[in-house]
């Protein structure tokens, strides 16, 4: 049962009880026993107290309880979809790194796409038909060995054997010609019409990588997804081929792994329409069920049974591998009669309890109306005499303590009675005046307050709080004076009547000296004529009243009150006044605030804009050309435009050089700015440092081959894998490298790794100029370098504060040993586990 028809259901019940319970007592007949009538009241009283409570109680525990579990599988859902997308960015990785090898890259170069790209189209139609057709029969050994054996196919069977996920995987040219396998023989040679195939074809340009559709395959009980990786020609990115794996979905990194919770729990992947790709429970596989509008909901299944969902999207987690995510939603579900058990128990509980509960009070009930009636009858036959008239009737003491007490009382009321009779009017009269006047010092004191915290800006406010001062209290006047900056003068803020105005010296007149001394200050005698009276333009004044308006130790001002009558100004009124003067100096200090703060947010809106304005030209302005010129003048140099001569191609690889120089600058002052803002985050993963530090090393003797330098690698066989952002480790060893290279001169450059004690420790060493010891803490420091000699050397002083970021972000540590002229070792020190999630 829902929350809400729990709800619905308790309610009219208790409103049909109570009605019962409500006729039974008006229409109680005038002659029924005092006892009976206070038995049924307290059984009405508890029925009406103890009923409500528990419903709202056990509906309030559902309702929670329903949202606290909708809330906890959306935020399970999401944590588990952002798993399932890291894992499935790691096996697209892997591919990618698969396609990278040297047997698969010549594979395809130089296999079939030599033959087959020398014919026309019409001949290797015939050719691919040919083999087609021989390939389907068997009567072709020759064409299956150059499919099935050669270093691509045992390099995809190796992937295969290590990875299980994988399965199937193939390789085929850009006319869908199988060129390797890993040992299975697929159904077809040519694959350019499978559907799989023209999807990859039509989006060759658009992703590197492209994650296929989903198939359920039911001998082997499990979901295959198609993966396949795009093949482009070095510099001008023409197609060359498809690398193909079918991936199992059920063994994808944590998915088999995750738990459903409790006994009817499922996890579930569907597709955007609502598809059932992978289900906890394999006979959902392939089924259709309603994807949520939000994040949890409770529903009810085509089958009757009630459920709570969680669900959440697969979300992209690295732009870098150049694929889009598939549009799959991650669901975890339970049925809500689990969910809800604990609730369930809970109403069995209070429901006992309230019976219970309602037991005990009409025990009570009865009890104690047998100790009552008695006394009580005798108190109102006594209470009916002295109606009548007889003040000298006297009630008789019986019964607890309490209704002695109560008729002790009574009799000592009635012989007091004559004498109270006497002066009560009058005391009734003077009481009431006063009560008045205590009312309105209130709503004055509520008008004062609501006109001070509603509004912010004084100049408004001011005038209105004079206004109601004096005329709800009858003054002549009504000043507010506001302290000058130099604290020297005092100049009227506000007043009433508004056409008061002038300055008054600190120390002089009533004003002035309160402002000096920050004490309320009181004049209930004639002040007209005498030095302290500094209005002329107001009626002459009996009485004046000034209050100091501050805030802890600061004097804003003073609240300065005329009457014409004098003596008005009494301790009570005293009070109130003061009270409203600290209304007054919050609502003064607030308004000061409001005003430095707005010219600060102001301010800060506008860095930050033009913060924002930087930045969005940097990335639009600068960048998007940039690239354009690298591109263009990249078409040029490889002769894509026309014929270049040697001098041609050698201004246009220093135009290359340049630009591939100014582009990192940017990438780098823009991964500055993320780092200020906090926007850089970090993307983690398993990482083998082997083939990291193997593949940063390759780079680096590309940025060395016109150099006379000699790169060194010493590594531990088996580094261990490190939890991090792999793209960011590459980057810190490529930027320590680089910057290496660029200070030395001569010599070489050693790269060194090993397992130390839970954490990998990697130096880059260099016999370069070397670094100061005062300059070692300042080459971390964002645009600084240290002091050198070389000329030709220059550069932003971004890459080692960036590197230093991007180390500690892994947890680690970074720090240098050098001294001039003889050198610099940089040394990296990562700890295994890496930073949490």
């Amino acid at each position: 049962m829902s929350p809400t028809t729990f709800l619905f259901i308790s309610a009219v019940i208790f409103a049909l009880a109570t009605a019962v319970w409500g006729v039974v007592l008006i229409r109680a007949p005038q002659r029924t026993t005092l006892g009976r009538q206070l038995l049924l009241a307290f059984t009405g009283v508890a029925f009406i107290s103890v009923v409500p409570i528990v419903l709202v109680f056990i509906w309030q525990i559902q309702n929670t309880l329903t949202r606290q579990t909708g809330e906890t599988f959306a935020v399970l859902a999401t944590s588990d979809s952002q798993r399932l997308s890291v894992d499935l960015a790691n096996e697209i990785a892997l591919l990618q790194d698969l396609s990278q090898s040297e047997a698969i890259f010549n594979r395809i170069s130089q296999t079939s796409e030599s033959e087959l790209g020398s014919l026309t189209a019409e001949e290797r139609t015939t050719l691919l038909a040919e083999r087609d057709a021989a390939w389907q029969t068997q009567d072709d050994s020759l064409l299956r060995s150059f499919v099935l054996v050669n270093a691509a196919s045992n390099q995809l069977n190796v992937f295969r054997q290590r990875f299980a996920q994988h399965t199937d995987l193939l390789i085929t040219d850009r006319f869908g010609a199988l060129v390797a396998t890993d040992g299975h023989v697929p159904p077809l040679y040519t694959n350019a019409a499978e559907p799989w195939w023209q999807k990859v074809w039509d989006n060759r340009f658009v992703a590197a990588a492209q994650v296929g559709d989903v198939q359920w395959v039911a001998g082997q009980a499990q979901s295959l997804v198609d993966i396949e990786i795009v093949f482009q020609a070095p510099n001008t990115n023409a197609f060359r081929g498809v690398l193909r794996s079918n991936l199992r979905l059920s063994q994808l990194g944590g998915l088999a792994d995750f738990s459903p919770p409790g006994q009817t729990g499922e996890i579930l992947v569907t597709d955007e329409t609502g598809r059932v790709l992978h289900s906890s429970r394999p006979e959902r596989v392939g089924s259709q069920i309603a994807l949520l509008a939000e994040p949890w909901a409770q529903l009810t299944e085509e089958n009757g049974r009630a459920i709570i969902r969680g669900q959440a999207p697969l979300v992209t987690v690295d732009n870098s591998l150049g694929f889009v995510f598939p549009t799959w939603y991650l669901i975890i579900q339970q049925e809500q009669d689990e969910a809800l058990a604990t609730v369930n128990q809970l109403t069995r509980i209070s429901l006992v309890g309230a019976l219970a509960a309602l037991a005990i009070a009409v025990l009570v009930g009865y009890q104690i109306s047998r100790q009552l009636v008695r006394p009580i009858e005798n108190l109102t036959q006594t209470a009916t005499a002295i109606a009548g008239g007889n003040l000298r009737r006297t009630a008789e003491r019986s019964g607890p303590q309490e209704l002695l007490t109560l008729a002790d009382a009574f009799n000592s009321t009635t012989s007091q009675l004559r004498q109270t009779l006497e002066g009560l009017e009058q005391r009734v009269e003077v009481r009431t005046a006063e009560l008045n006047q205590r009312v309105e010092q209130l709503g004055l004191i509520n008008q004062v307050g609501q006109h001070a915290i509603s509004q912010l800006d004084t100049t408004t406010v001011l005038p209105h709080i004079t206004r109601i001062l004096r005329t709800s209290a009858n003054y002549s006047a009504a000043i507010i004076f506001l302290l000058d900056e130099e604290h020297t003068t005092l100049y009227v803020g506000a007043a009433d009547p508004p056409n008061l105005d002038g300055r008054v010296p600190v120390g002089q007149g009533v004003v002035g000296r309160v402002a000096q001394t920050a004490e309320t200050m009181v004049v209930n005698t004639a002040v007209a004529g005498t030095p302290d009276f500094l209005h002329a333009a107001l009626p002459p004044t009996q009485a004046e009243i000034a209050l100091p308006l501050r805030v802890g130790a600061n004097i804003l001002g003073v609240l300065d009150l005329h009457s014409t009558q004098a003596g008005a100004f009494g301790p009570d009124t005293v009070a109130v006044l003061a009270t409203m003067a600290d209304q007054i100096a919050i609502a003064l200090y607030n308004g000061h605030l409001f005003s430095a703060a707005s010219a600060a947010r102001q301010e800060a809106e506008r860095a930050d804009q033009i913060k924002s304005q930087f930045l969005a030209n940097m990335s639009h302005e600068l960048r998007t050309p940039l690239n354009a010129i690298i591109n263009f003048t990249g078409f040029v140099s490889d002769g894509l435009l026309g014929e270049v001569n040697e001098e041609q191609v050698d201004a246009l690889s220093k135009v290359l050089s340049s630009s591939d120089h100014l582009l990192s600058l940017i990438n780098d002052v823009l991964d500055l700015s993320k780092i200020e803002t906090g926007q850089m985050s970090l993307f983690l993963q398993d990482v083998d440092l082997n083939a990291l530090l193997h593949s940063a090393s390759a780079t680096a003797k590309g940025l060395m081959k016109d150099t006379p330098l000699v790169l060194t690698v010493e590594m531990d066989e088996q580094l261990p894998v490190v939890r991090g952002d792999k793209r960011r480790l590459r980057q810190i060893m490529l930027n320590l490298i680089s910057n290496a290279v660029k200070f030395t001169l001569e010599g070489g450059i050693t790269l060194r790794a090993i397992h130390d004690n839970g954490a990998v420790h990697i130096m880059v060493v260099d016999t370069g100029i070397g670094i100061a010891p005062e300059d070692h803490e300042l080459v971390f420091h964002s645009f600084r370098q240290a002091q050198h000699s070389l000329y030709n050397v220059s550069g932003t002083g971004l890459g080692l504060p960036i590197t230093k970021h991007f180390v500690e972000a892994h947890g680690g540590r970074i720090w240098l040993e050098s001294e001039l002229g003889r050198g610099s070792t940089f040394h990296v020190l990562l700890p295994i586990d890496g930073v949490s999630e």
